[in-house]
């Protein structure tokens, strides 16, 4: 069974922040690069560190430029869920239902 906090982990391999024991019960979090970020005094401060910076991290490599779906115009993208840039999604408050452009299924009409 899964826990509660899974969503908040990376996928194995992925991980790229790490928590290690030192002696005397505390831990040391560990950066990317090697690095120490910091030394927390329980593990579950460490983790609590490290569940945030993963998702900071991951967050920014899922940003990119992509076209919008409505007028083709490049805009910096938050991830593959952010297809309409700022002024089409402005659009929809206005009645026109930005979500129409392309069915649930993700195929084109």
């Amino acid at each position: 069974m899964m826990g509660s906090d899974n969503y908040t982990m990376s996928k194995p391999g992925l991980a790229k922040w790490a928590v290690e024991p030192r002696p005397g019960g505390t831990f040391n979090v560990r950066a990317p690069d090697g690095s120490l970020y910091g030394t927390y005094g329980t593990l579950n401060q460490a983790a609590s560190i490290v569940g945030i910076r993963q998702k900071e991290d991951d967050a920014a490599a899922r940003r990119m430029t992509r076209s919008c779906m409505c007028c083709k115009a490049l805009f910096e993208s938050e991830g593959i869920h952010n297809r309409l840039c700022g002024r089409c999604r402005g659009l929809g408050e206005g009645g026109w239902n930005p979500h129409a452009v392309a069915p649930r299924s993700g195929r084109p009409r």
